[in-house]
């Protein structure tokens, strides 16, 4: 008795698993659709650098730019991180 009540909570609960992972999904998939009805306009990057961190895996190197864009005559700001390394402090970068 007791091997099939853990058996059926494993199953609820990879089932309550796999159905946050649907909905996580399902919810990019209609922003994903929202996107190509928004308006597009041209945007100036401002400013671009290289930031770095020291993390497990030696030190991480990441670009981060500032930009500018218009919509509907109204100004935006904003600046992004690239949110994985580009090439980490033990590798050697190859030209």
């Amino acid at each position: 008795m007791m091997v099939a009540k853990r058996q059926l909570i494993l199953a609820l609960v990879t089932s309550a698993f796999g159905a946050l992972l649907l909905v996580y999904g399902a919810k990019g998939v209609l922003l994903e659709r929202a996107q190509k009805s928004w308006p597009r306009t041209d945007g100036i990057v401002r400013s671009v650098q290289i930031t770095w961190s020291d993390g497990k895996n030696g030190r991480l190197w990441c670009p981060e730019w500032r930009y500018e864009y218009s919509v509907d005559d109204r100004r935006y700001f904003n600046r992004k991180r690239a949110t994985k390394a580009l090439l980490t402090g033990r590798q050697r970068l190859i030209a």
